[in-house]
């Protein structure tokens, strides 16, 4: 192998068989040898003056590392390819996807082009550089429509600890809340998921309230179920809602704690049912009729008729007595939220 040949394979091994033309030179080839090249097809153009090389096979990282390139200095891949290459994005969902500095005018064959400044400054990831993950998450929010691609990358990126949920929302928090492309998509979604102000009581709120339009009864709101307050359960009925928020529910310790309670309550008898946050955004129809169901009424139920009893008698199992603030077990209604200091949550 010649010396220019040694030096190029060098370069294009460290970008997925993708050289530009400027690198070929400086490695010693003459412009009549890269012709040569390309006119009897070895080299293969992706970009003018961007080539994949003889024996490099075609790859999507290479087209992203081939527009990084012809997009010159500064060019990083970002929402889709970046979402991608981390893992976060399906691959049917990715695209050449660059952002180029501000002021910068490119045009690309077949690559999304974005003008502006990183997010956060961008990194490498093999061998391309890339926004940081929570950088295209931002950015994915921005061009893409679809709720659950947003949520699964949500979901990717903390089951994978690429990131956490917290360093998302702090990253919204850090944000200015006009001007930068997806923060209001990502905020409703992260908003679906629990996080920004949704707490115990607000969610509550949207339980009852999808109760009310559904037209089933009421529940018995912080009822004592042996050691545990429960958020919501029913007169002669062993359902029972928890609802879960981040705030009380979103660290490891919690999930412990949370995970022996609901054991225990399912060993009493108790018909456990636990939503959070993005289930009543997302599914409220199905969460009302699996609430109906485990009432043993029947679905879709009547709005604006009296609910009937529901027919299923309580299971045997930790005894029921209402939270503070709430009335006697028989009735429904009544006022006061509150977590007494016997409550183990």
């Amino acid at each position: 192998m010649k010396g220019y040949e040694s030096a190029l394979a060098s370069v294009a091994s460290a970008q997925h068989g993708v050289v530009t033309k400027a690198q070929a030179s400086r490695a010693g080839m003459t412009p009549d040898q890269m012709r040569w090249r390309l006119r009897s097809g070895r080299w293969q153009v992706l970009h003018p003056g961007v080539y994949l090389l003889e024996g490099a096979p075609a790859s999507r990282e290479a087209d992203i590392m081939a527009a990084c390139l012809a997009g010159g200095p500064g060019t990083f891949a970002s929402h889709r390819a970046a979402a991608w290459l981390w893992g976060l994005l399906l691959p049917v969902r990715a695209l050449s996807e660059v952002t180029v500095p501000a002021g910068r005018s490119v045009r690309l064959a077949g690559v999304v082009v974005h003008r502006g400044k990183p997010l956060q400054a961008a990194v490498v990831l093999r061998g391309i550089p890339v926004s940081t993950p929570l950088a295209a998450v931002v950015e994915l929010a921005a061009v893409e429509e679809d709720a659950e691609v947003i949520h699964r990358a949500l979901d990717v990126g903390t089951r994978r600890r690429i990131f956490t949920g917290q360093a998302v929302f702090d990253e919204l928090l850090a944000k200015p809340r006009h001007g930068v492309p997806g923060l209001s998509r990502l905020r409703a979604v992260m908003s679906e998921r629990g996080y920004p102000g949704i707490t115990a009581s607000a969610l509550e709120r949207r339980f009852l309230r999808l109760l009310r339009e559904a037209g089933l009864p009421a529940p018995i709101r912080e009822a004592q179920v042996g050691p545990y307050r429960v958020d919501s359960t029913w007169e002669g009925s062993a359902l029972t809602v928890e609802l879960d928020g981040h705030d009380t529910h979103g660290t490891p310790e919690a999930l412990q704690a949370d995970l022996a309670r609901q054991n225990a309550l399912i060993a009493a008898g108790r018909d456990l049912r636990r939503y959070t946050a993005r289930d009543l955004a997302v599914r409220p129809a199905q969460v009302m009729e699996e609430v109906a169901r485990g009432l043993g009424l029947s679905w879709p139920a009547q709005p604006g008729r009296p609910a009937r009893p529901p027919g299923r008698p309580l299971r045997p199992g930790l005894p029921l007595r209402p939270g503070p603030g709430q009335p006697p077990v028989g009735r429904t209604g009544g006022a006061g939220r509150g977590r007494g200091p016997s409550s183990t949550r």
